[in-house]
């Protein structure tokens, strides 16, 4: 699962660990800063490759005995949250040989990453046919990520930033900034915080043509998820994830779902006209201009497509 801070990746990592087999969500910190090493052209495919699989296979072992699990009840990724947890507890047994054996080939692996879509080739490259790459996307006008991002664009200026972001550097300004901005990394930072949160926004939601060809080329299979199309009907989705994995819902899924209350009604309109509303002065007209472009682009070619 891959998205924007805020975007709606918690949701859906919720609903998708409440199908059978599928893990509790893992933040995939190697594989982002990888795929953030390979954009910047510092590491080649091949060693990207190698040290993708290196890191999953390790990852892989140890998930399967429980290793490096959260127990902590009060957080939101504890495996004691997690939908299924009476069978995952299960593999707490001594016998490490035992446990792995038994359930190696019984669960679905299920990691998070931030912001590496356009940039995920190495991604596909190490897993080909084993891939689902879900694409959660989320409004370019909706407040609550202009104000993530803008706070994030302050944290990334800063080398002990407590995130798995890969920055670069920028001697005229003194600054970092995220490897993803570096073709408009100076336009990026003269532009205020909410300024530089459009400018993100609009380098994760207008894709490159190459990431829909990772697919094809790889073999993999993608599914963009539009956050605001997941609440109002997110049967839809858990079934295309469900049959390509040939898992069945059941009431556990069912039950998830109420608890996160979805389906929800949401008002779309008025959703648009309160993000406008709240960047209007906050940004310049250059940027008003984009955020507004962004959002048709957005209901056109994501919200009406997926």
């Amino acid at each position: 699962v891959d998205g924007i801070a805020g975007g709606g990746k918690n949701l859906i990592s919720y609903l998708l660990a409440s199908l059978p087999k599928i893990e509790h969500v893992n933040p995939y910190a190697a594989a982002e800063q990888i795929c953030g090493m390979v954009n910047l052209k510092k590491l080649s495919l091949e060693t990207a490759d190698y040290l993708l699989k290196n890191n999953y296979n390790r990852m892989f072992y140890d998930t399967a005995l429980l290793r490096n699990i959260n127990f902590r009840k009060s957080d939101k990724s504890s495996v004691l949250n997690h939908p299924r947890y009476k069978f995952i507890k299960k593999r707490l047994d001594s016998n490490d040989k035992k446990v792995f054996s038994n359930y190696k080939n019984k669960i679905i692996t299920h990691f998070l990453t931030h912001h590496i879509s356009n940039h995920s080739e190495p991604i596909f490259r190490s897993f080909n046919k084993k891939l689902l790459f879900i694409r959660i996307l989320r409004s370019p006008l909706n407040i609550s990520i202009i104000k993530n991002l803008a706070k994030w664009s302050i944290k990334w200026e800063k080398m002990d930033s407590r995130d798995s972001q890969i920055k670069v550097f920028s001697k005229k300004f003194k600054k970092n900034f995220p490897h993803f901005i570096k073709d408009k990394s100076n336009e990026y930072l003269k532009a205020n915080i909410y300024e530089r949160a459009i400018m993100i926004l609009e380098s994760a939601l207008i894709e490159k043509k190459k990431f829909s060809g990772f697919e094809k080329k790889y073999g993999s299979k993608i599914i963009t998820i539009p956050f605001e199309n997941l609440i109002t009907k997110p049967n839809f989705y858990i079934q295309q994830v469900s049959k390509f994995l040939s898992l069945k819902i059941d009431m556990i899924t069912v039950k998830e779902m109420r608890k996160n209350s979805v389906p929800r009604k949401f008002d779309l309109k008025k959703h648009d006209a309160d993000g406008l509303r709240f960047i209007k002065n906050k940004v310049r007209k250059k940027y008003f201009n984009k955020a507004f472009y962004l959002n048709n682009y957005y209901h056109k070619s994501i919200i009406n497509k997926h």
